[in-house]
Formats: structure tokens, C-alpha cells, sequence
């Protein structure tokens, strides 16, 4: 029994190609400090109190973040 699929007309992608499809470590590396950056701006007092070794503000409003 066949484990695989077979499909006529079809090869796997080589490294290169699945790298050029995929767009490689560059676009990921730019999506999490992207992220990285928004989360810091969304929380800029606590990311201030963080650096000066301050406790965490706890901010009760549910509509916050």
C-alpha cells in the first residue's frame, strides 16, 4: 500500500525554490520585530517602568490593551 500521494504532473519544491515560495528568515525576522515594537508602543509606560526597574502598573480598565 501507497503512503503517498501520486499525482502526475508534480514534483516536491528543492530548498531553493521552497525558500524563494516561503520568502526565507528576512520576512520573519521583520513580522516579530514588527510586533515587537507595536507591543512596546501599546504599553510604553510599563515598557518606561521596566527599563528604570519600577513595578508593573496594573491598569483595572477592561478597554485598555
Amino acid at each position: 500500500m501507497k503512503t503517498e500521494l501520486s499525482v502526475e504532473g508534480f514534483h516536491e519544491l528543492s530548498a531553493m525554490e521552497e525558500q524563494k515560495t516561503s520568502g526565507g528568515l528576512w520576512h520573519f525576522a521583520a513580522a516579530l520585530g514588527i510586533a515587537a515594537v507595536v507591543e512596546i508602543f501599546s504599553d510604553w509606560d510599563n515598557f518606561k517602568n521596566g527599563l528604570m526597574g519600577r513595578p508593573e502598573e496594573k491598569n483595572l480598565n477592561p478597554y485598555y490593551h
